[in-house]
């Protein structure tokens, strides 16, 4: 054996010595991931003088200022686009109607949107918008030329789910949108003996192909009777499916130069692409015209993975779209963290004010907002008409509040004891951690309200920034018949929304052992995640009606974000002991809850 490269210089000592090695050691070959590999490739491909000067300049802060000239009445495609009532989706209001116009007539743009604010369905909106300026300001020739000539858009996320979201709302539209997914996950649906990696990267398990989206999937799409070429794909599919012996290079060629050709034809006749930043890199665009990318949840993909469809692609014009206080980039290396990997390009526009900001809130109670609106949004944040109405209405629930129906919040506060225990996550095992008074009162707290005030399961979601906290949880609830509740992690309900949520802290310590004033080490060894100000600013904007937070009082005011909290929840009366909670004095001529 020959070691060509080793991480460990003292590994190399061992292995070269002339007699017999009293060490023995293993070596494993890592694969980079395709999304890695993409990455680094779109980095490198900065240099090329075929990516355009207005990628390059933005990757250098110095971002186009000067408007698009356009051929067409932007005026009527602004208008066309807000008055769309055949969608069945609700009227834009006037600041989404806003963001829309600016996005169509610059370079560049960069919206930021708070939660609840529907960025997504605004980006859903703008992108109907510049399909309607492609359409108008495409090729001349035949109708057929005409669509396969003109520019599409292309709609990214760093991840399927926030591909899938938008998705969602544009098939709300009447245009033709192809949700284009990797290899590994039509793989999935369509394997072929002897040519399929069974043994596909973890993502690859995760992720698969929505049923909800199947009839715009690109691998569906290319089967299906409308493609002059699903028939003849489909027959391969039914000989590969019956065969047990591996496919023939030749059948196999043939196969993958028919799906090739379908997906081309499939490509260049729709008005909308959509897909991950990831597969903004693969060959099946290398020729399709590219006229506008927008980047949706921006704020959560770090800044090599958002050059991946700009690079690729080169776009006449680019939206990004997120929020920068809510959740980051993961990035789990330090050394990366501290130079920078998790700041975001669209977090890097934002603080210099580059930015457009969604100010209509349609989920949360307005008291609920006001916290995160002060915090993280300098009281930008107006709460909708619709939100107002829905506050009107009187409910048995509106009891259990210590702070009065109007303040539909509360700070639950109990001193348990944390454990650190391994948890089984999707990743494998991992060190976790766990509170078990926390458990005990989430799931009292639960039953109370799923069996006196009667509100539906459904309705419900549980979160914890920590997964046997979760599991916990997820197990004491199955026993007490409350199965059917939503747990799950911070981060893994971004973008979701509930009528009550219970956020348990976890983290907690006796007060003789708080200190008085903490150090950003102390902070981070007894709080971890729970400083985390973009989680928290997550974790108390899922609630449309109600939010109950459990957890050590004492301990999280030694956090700025969570002091000001407290501060907040004391002043309107918003903080009981858990074991008071709920203290009710029954009121007379309440509408029973729905």
């Amino acid at each position: 054996m020959k070691l060509q490269q080793t991480n460990h210089d003292l590994l190399q000592q061992f292995l070269s010595q002339e007699s017999t090695p009293r060490w023995r050691c293993t070596i494993e070959v890592l694969q980079k991931s395709s999304p890695d590999r993409r990455t680094e490739e779109t980095i490198y491909k900065l240099e090329d003088a075929r990516v355009s000067h207005m990628v390059k300049d933005i990757c250098l802060g110095q971002p186009p200022t000067s408007a698009v000239l356009r051929t067409c009445n932007l005026e009527k495609v602004i208008k066309e686009t807000a008055d769309n009532r055949r969608s069945g989706l609700p009227r834009l209001n006037d600041d989404q109607i806003a963001a829309i116009k600016k996005s169509l007539e610059n370079q560049f743009t960069v919206i930021q949107g708070p939660p609840g604010t529907g960025k997504s369905y605004t980006a859903s909106y703008l992108a109907y918008g510049f399909s309607i300026v492609n359409s108008l300001e495409g090729s001349h020739v035949g109708d057929k030329m005409r669509r396969h000539n003109r520019a599409k858009v292309l709609y990214c996320a760093p991840s399927n789910k926030a591909v899938d979201v938008a998705a969602d709302y544009l098939k709300h539209f009447e245009l033709k949108v192809i949700r284009m997914y990797s290899k590994n996950i039509e793989g999935h649906d369509f394997k072929i003996h002897g040519w399929t990696n069974s043994k596909h990267r973890k993502q690859g398990y995760q992720a698969e192909c929505s049923p909800a989206n199947r009839s715009i999937a690109l691998h569906h799409v290319i089967r299906s009777s409308t493609s002059k070429y699903g028939k003849r794909i489909r027959e391969f599919d039914k000989t590969f499916s019956r065969s047990e012996d591996k496919v023939s290079k030749k059948d196999y060629d043939e196969y993958r130069s028919l799906i090739q050709k379908a997906e081309m034809e499939a490509l260049g006749c729709c008005d909308i692409i959509l897909c991950t930043c990831s597969e903004a890199a693969s060959k099946r665009l290398r020729d399709v015209n590219i006229g506008q990318c927008i980047i949706d949840e921006a704020g959560m993909s770090t800044e090599p993975e958002t050059l991946v469809p700009l690079v690729r692609t080169n776009p006449a014009q680019i939206i990004l779209i997120g929020d920068h206080r809510q959740l980051q980039p993961i990035v789990s290396h330090n050394l990366s963290k501290q130079l920078g990997l998790a700041i975001s390009l669209l977090e890097r526009y934002c603080d210099v004010g580059f930015f457009f900001r969604l100010k209509t809130q349609y989920r949360m109670h307005r008291e609920i907002c006001a916290f995160p609106n002060q915090q993280f949004y300098n009281n930008d944040l107006r709460t909708a008409d619709i939100v107002e109405k829905r506050m009107g209405v009187r409910h048995q629930i509106d009891e259990i509040w210590p702070g009065g129906r109007d303040f539909p919040m509360v700070l639950c506060d109990v001193v348990g004891k944390e454990v650190t225990s391994s948890v089984t996550t999707e990743e494998g095992n991992e060190q976790s951690k766990k509170n078990l008074e926390e458990v005990k009162e989430i799931v009292r707290i639960t039953k109370m309200l799923t069996g006196r005030y009667g509100v539906y399961q459904s309705r419900l979601q549980i979160l914890s920034q920590y997964n046997s906290q979760c599991f916990e949880i997820k197990q004491e609830l199955r026993k007490a018949g409350c199965q059917d509740v939503g747990v799950s992690s911070v981060i893994g309900f971004q973008g979701s929304e509930k009528d009550y949520i219970l956020l348990s802290t976890v983290r907690s310590l006796p007060w003789q052992e708080i200190e008085d004033n903490p150090t950003k080490g102390w902070l981070k060894a007894n709080l971890g995640f729970v400083t985390d100000e973009h989680q928290t600013n997550v974790a108390l904007t899922r609630a449309r009606r109600g939010l109950i937070i459990v957890g050590n009082k004492n301990l999280l005011k030694t956090d700025t974000t969570w002091g000001a909290l407290i501060k907040h929840y004391e002043e309107r009366n918003c903080i009981v002991k858990a074991r008071d909670f709920p203290s009710v004095h029954q009121k007379k001529n309440l509408r029973p809850n729905e």
